[in-house]
């Protein structure tokens, strides 16, 4: 659908694809909110300790049909991306924005670590890029300026009244897992990468070998669970040097694509695979045929835009 709606609004098909995605993010959005609301008065939305403080939110009763909730929190920042192209292109520049904010905001609610720090740094980028490019940089701008302004007499506020807020970060910083690093199954699975690279270090043991640690299950039907959960060691362990290389030439591709006839539409569109390439680092994202069809299209929307520049 994705390809066909591009080839249909050939002269539009930017926005089209940006507004789809962003349509799909905020769907997923609405969808956790809803889930959200639903659970929380049974009392089994947070985890908490042997005193009663809530030590974090029970992210196995958010999922939904995307997948588990690491899945969830992907898709929904990807609009990020999409929302802050159309808030450069299209008319109300600052409602896009707006929309993006709520995007971030639903990522942290179901606590993807990976898509809040990807979808953050993307969302900063974005938002200075629509500020000072595109038809819309100056209601971007009062946009911008007032929610800054906003937030700093919200801190301030908050300041004077409930003194310290250094114990407040701490706690949302305890609270969406920031803190845990040591005793992270990920070390184990990067552990046994480097393991299995050793074993056969030019072509790899192949993407059928997996994870072998206790409990992890890596069939041909569930490949994904067994996964080294990093693109750049998965690829070393599973394709050697020969396939990481491979990899890493088409990175440097994308960053070609980029800064041939640089714009800022491009920038945008590029975006979309630059994040879900981010967050494969410490995830299996990159590999989910969901996010290829994305990957795809945006990549091939940045490849035809350069094309038609050229020309």
């Amino acid at each position: 659908l994705l390809y066909r709606g591009m080839l249909d609004n050939s002269s539009g098909a930017a926005s089209y694809l940006c507004a789809s995605a962003l349509g799909v993010s905020l769907a997923a959005t609405a969808q956790v909110i809803v889930r959200v609301i639903r659970v929380y008065p049974t009392g089994a939305l947070f985890r908490y300790d042997e005193l009663g403080n809530i030590l974090e939110i029970n992210r196995d009763l958010l999922q939904l049909s995307w997948g588990v909730a690491t899945i969830v929190g992907a898709v929904i920042v990807l609009g990020i991306p999409a929302a802050l192209f159309l808030a450069h292109k299209e008319r109300f520049g600052p409602l896009y924005i707006a929309a993006a904010i709520v995007l971030l905001f639903g990522s942290a609610v179901i606590d993807t670590r990976s898509a809040i720090v990807a979808g953050a740094l993307f969302l900063i980028i974005g938002a200075l890029t629509a500020c000072f490019c595109g038809k819309n940089k100056k209601p971007n701008r009062i946009f911008c300026a007032s929610l800054l302004g906003l937030t700093l007499a919200a801190v301030a506020v908050g300041q004077l009244t409930a003194g310290d807020l250094g114990t407040l970060w701490n706690n949302i910083v305890e609270f969406l897992r920031f803190d845990i690093i040591s005793g992270n199954q990920r070390l184990l699975y990067w552990r046994d990468a480097l393991n299995d690279f050793l074993r056969a270090p030019i072509f790899g043991v192949g993407f059928a070998d997996g994870v072998v640690l206790e409990g992890i299950t890596h069939t041909f039907s569930n490949p994904f669970s067994g996964m080294y959960h990093s693109v750049l060691l998965q690829f070393l362990a599973a394709a050697g040097v020969v396939g990481l290389a491979a990899f890493l030439w088409h990175c440097v591709e994308i960053a070609r694509l980029l800064l041939r006839r640089k714009s800022a539409s491009k920038l945008f569109i590029l975006s979309v695979p630059a994040m879900i390439i981010a967050m494969s680092l410490v995830d299996n994202f990159f590999f989910y045929l969901n996010f290829q069809i994305i990957y795809a299209a945006f990549l091939s929307l940045a490849q035809k835009e350069s094309l038609e520049n050229r020309n």
